[in-house]
């Protein structure tokens, strides 16, 4: 693809991000949903930060890229090998290659990864959304409690400013903030603002009956009211912090709007990875294979010369995974991933409704414990997990979208059970 040809490509990331807030986010509404392919199936093959964002910049599964947790020998930014990412493949194709924001768990140091040619980098210190520290170009900068150091206003502020040098090449910037992570800490415009929300009570909220599922479920116990009013602050919390995040959004996409790059720039929007708040009586935590913890907002918005290529806008069912965008945004730099990637890229079936698509997905956890690791799957129809401890979950998501029921132990789902076992094995393999 020749570079005058080739599209800019600004990949715009939440932290812990549910898949039921984008109602409350009006500029995304208005630019992003009213523009763009809106995906109610998208996945995280991983249900944690760290794994998740290095399958993001990967494309492959957290048992090949090998950053299996957050910390520690098989976890954060020093398990990570950065040699061959989106970085990197933007790069080596002409791209100028941005990054501002959060990287990985545990990145706190003078480093500049390879691919990146503009770095503004938060050290991994808390999750914090004031107080916190930055790796600017290799410069250490300390940001306190200031009111415009507020780091989802502030990341905007220095995503605009890169914006604005070198407009006439292309460029690839990946936009990552820490919000809504908890503690979820509103700007102080937005505190208060939505106290009156209720909590979305699903039906699987404080589930009574967990008698079918597996063993560290059953030994949660029913949340008390006192629990429940904490669920319901921090989803307003975070709900907040999201506010700051939907202004940063208007105010690049105005800021491409207003030089023309618009009309020449693909958009990405997701989360590393969702969060349960008391579905299932498992609160305020997103190591789970429910769907509060592996289903993520994403929505995809083409160049507005080419909506009616891509069908725009439209909200689309069929399943992607978050290792579908690197091999996927390598194709819209015009070149191909550094290396073979588990994902796949979904230009094909984006640009045709009715193209040939995935079946089905992997999804892992990599625990200490046991009895919540897992190895599991998502179809089109059905969600299998198989814990390392040898308990099993099935659901048929048509059905029971909110995994009431496991059929795991079902007789007349024993064919089921094998079928998707024997395909889990696949998956795992390959």
């Amino acid at each position: 693809m020749a570079q005058a040809e080739r599209p800019n490509i600004l990949f715009i990331i939440t932290d812990d991000q549910r898949y039921d807030t984008l109602e409350h986010m009006p500029v995304v509404q208005r630019e992003l949903v009213a523009r763009g392919l809106s995906f109610t199936n998208a996945y995280v093959t991983t249900p944690l930060c760290c794994p998740s964002r290095a399958s993001i910049l990967t494309g492959l599964y957290a048992h090949h890229h090998g950053v299996l947790d957050n910390n520690g020998a098989n976890g954060g930014y020093n398990a990570f090998d950065p040699s061959s990412t989106l970085a990197t493949w933007q790069d080596q194709s002409g791209m100028r290659t941005m990054l501002v924001g959060k990287y990985l768990n545990d990145y706190a140091n003078y480093d500049i990864p390879p691919g990146w040619d503009e770095w503004f980098g938060m050290w991994d210190n808390g999750e914090r959304y004031y107080n916190y520290i930055i790796n600017d170009m290799g410069q250490r900068r300390v940001y306190g409690y200031r009111e415009e150091w507020y780091s989802s206003d502030l990341l905007a502020e220095q995503a605009i400013k890169k914006l604005e040098k070198k407009r006439n090449q292309p460029f690839f910037l990946y936009l990552a903030f820490t919000s809504p992570h908890l503690p979820a800490q509103a700007a102080k415009r937005d505190v208060g603002e939505f106290d009156d929300l209720p909590l979305p009570l699903h039906p699987s909220f404080n589930e009574e009956d967990v008698s079918d599922k597996p063993s560290w479920i059953r030994a949660l116990p029913l949340m008390g009211e006192d629990n429940i009013g904490i669920m319901g602050e921090l989803r307003r919390n975070q709900i907040a912090a999201l506010q700051s995040v939907d202004r940063a959004v208007g105010q690049v996409v105005d800021s491409l709007r207003a030089d023309g790059r618009l009309d020449n720039t693909w958009i990405v929007f997701m989360s590393d990875n969702g969060l349960s708040l008391g579905e299932h009586r498992f609160d305020a935590r997103k190591s789970c294979g429910y769907e509060e913890c592996v289903r993520v907002p994403l929505v995809i918005v083409p160049p507005p010369s080419q909506a009616a290529v891509f069908g725009a806008p439209r909200t689309d069912p069929r399943l992607i995974l978050n290792i579908d965008l690197p091999p996927s945004l390598a194709a819209l730099a015009g070149t191909e991933p550094g290396r073979p990637t588990d994902g796949v890229n979904i230009l094909p079936m984006l640009a045709d409704p009715q193209a040939a698509w995935r079946t089905d997905g992997l999804l892992e956890l990599w625990t200490s414990d046991d009895n919540r690791s897992f190895r599991g799957l998502r179809s089109d129809r059905w969600k299998y997990l198989r814990y390392a401890n040898g308990e099993q979950e099935l659901y048929d998501l048509s059905a029971d979208p909110h995994e009431l029921d496991n059929l795991a132990g079902r007789p007349a789902q024993a064919g089921v059970v094998a079928a998707l076992s024997a395909r889990l094995d696949v998956l795992i393999a390959q």
